[in-house]
């Protein structure tokens, strides 16, 4: 949808829903993995973006920065229910690679690259009065990293900082406004995605270091005594792919693989402690984020061709 066109249709809307790289490319891998659920496509991301960082939040789901013509600071909600988006207040500054979670109704931004420099920028939304605020900082700076959360806290994990990827582990109680740093993540890596399950966190994917290679790594962190283990691996390695829990289950769509834009969907099931392929995604990407409203995991925008460096406006969602 061109942008004038998209903030056109805006006014239509009664005013309460405003409440509410330069290598070659590598082409995308096949559609070779058949399984359980499918895809539904949605109304397209009204600025193609990659890099993003998505959260849902009071059941719409926010893509916030990343890279567009449009720049870095955009605050996009889309609303399943009317299948329609609005364009809410900007980020502070213009970011790519950053996080964002959901908590009590507001939505956390932490991290991400200014500029292509680390930051520990660190943010909270009220999307009531569609206003930004400050936090307390990232202890340090880092891009591409990942979010989860957990009774009541947000976990800060990996990333790359200012001499690669880095292991860092914090943790920040929205109520107190702090960060307390917990035991290191076992295999420092940057564009790796991560969920809590139960009361543990499960970490995957990723790159580990400057060759880019993805890798199937599955940390899994016990919040009861401050320790990591090791969880079945990613049968298909990646790294920059969406992650998100529906019924019970950690999916890992799409990324990147050594070899491409992988299409590949895969479930890890904590009770048998094992992964299962489901629906390929319909249009393969990377660089994206991972929402979940009620049973649908939502994949919006991303990067369809590693090294074009054009951003998709692709939204789908996996329904189980």
């Amino acid at each position: 949808m061109k942008r004038r066109a998209f903030l056109g249709a805006l006014s239509a809307f009664p005013a309460a829903i405003g409440s509410l790289a330069s290598a070659a490319p590598f082409l995308p891998l096949p559609l070779s993995r058949a399984g359980l659920g499918a895809w539904e496509s949605h109304s397209s991301v009204p600025v193609p973006r990659r890099f993003v960082a998505v959260a849902a939040v009071r059941d719409r789901v926010y893509v916030i920065g990343g890279k567009s013509a449009l720049g870095g600071a955009l605050n996009e909600v889309y609303d399943p229910k009317i299948d329609l988006w609005l364009e809410r207040a900007p980020l502070p500054r213009e970011l790519h690679h950053l996080a964002a979670a959901a908590l009590d109704g507001k939505m956390y931004a932490f991290g991400g690259f200014s500029d292509d420099e680390p930051v520990s920028d660190a943010y909270e939304y009220n999307t009531l009065s569609d206003q930004w605020r400050s936090i307390a900082p990232l202890p340090a700076p880092r891009g591409s990293l990942a979010v989860a959360v957990l009774d009541g806290k947000i976990y800060a994990v990996g990333g790359r900082g200012p001499d690669g990827p880095v292991g860092t582990f914090d943790r920040y109680d929205p109520k107190l406004n702090l960060w307390e740093t917990l035991a290191p993540l076992p295999h420092p890596r940057e564009e790796l995605v991560a969920a809590a399950l139960g009361k543990r966190i499960h970490v995957i994917g990723g790159v580990k270091d400057a060759s880019s290679k993805p890798t199937d790594a599955h940390d899994v962190y016990d919040v009861s005594v401050d320790r990591w283990g090791a969880g079945e691996p990613l049968p298909t390695p990646r790294a920059a792919c969406a992650a998100g829990v529906i019924k019970g289950r950690l999916f890992a769509a799409g990324g990147r693989t050594s070899d491409g834009i992988s299409s590949f969907n895969e479930g890890y099931d904590p009770k048998s402690g094992a992964w299962a392929s489901f629906a390929a995604m319909s249009h393969p990407r990377y660089g994206t984020g991972a929402a979940c409203v009620g049973s649908k995991l939502f994949v919006p925008a991303g990067e369809a061709l590693w090294g074009t460096r054009e951003p998709a406006d692709v939204n789908e969602a996996f329904v189980l």
